[in-house]
């Protein structure tokens, strides 16, 4: 498989991964989201950490600044995403990749 491939196959698969956890676990340390949009963002932010993309970090930054704007997120879910997003810019990208999950798996219900 060539490099360009696999960097489109990686990210499929991790959705794929992602999903199949959401569905096995139910893990709630982190809050449960209040719109859609929320839990649109969660994949977003999810994806760029998992591939360590800095520029869809920074479209979910955008993303997160508009839903903010648009008084979509409880304070909670606030800092639940600003947590993630400090993580990875300081270049913990697993750690933020692991809050980015626990984040998703507490949506689960």
């Amino acid at each position: 498989m060539n490099g360009s491939l696999r960097n489109l196959v990686r990210p499929i698969f991790g959705a794929y991964g992602l999903c199949v956890i959401l569905l096995l676990s139910g893990c709630h340390q982190q809050p449960e989201v209040n719109s859609r949009e929320a839990m649109d963002l969660i994949k977003q932010v999810y994806t760029a950490c998992n591939t360590k993309n800095a520029q869809r970090l920074s479209d979910s930054q955008k993303q997160f600044n508009q839903l903010l704007e648009e008084k979509l997120l409880s304070p909670a879910e606030e800092s639940a995403f600003r947590k993630i997003f400090q993580l990875a810019q300081d270049d913990q990208w697993e750690a933020a990749q692991d809050q980015a999950l626990s984040f998703a798996q507490a949506q689960v219900r």
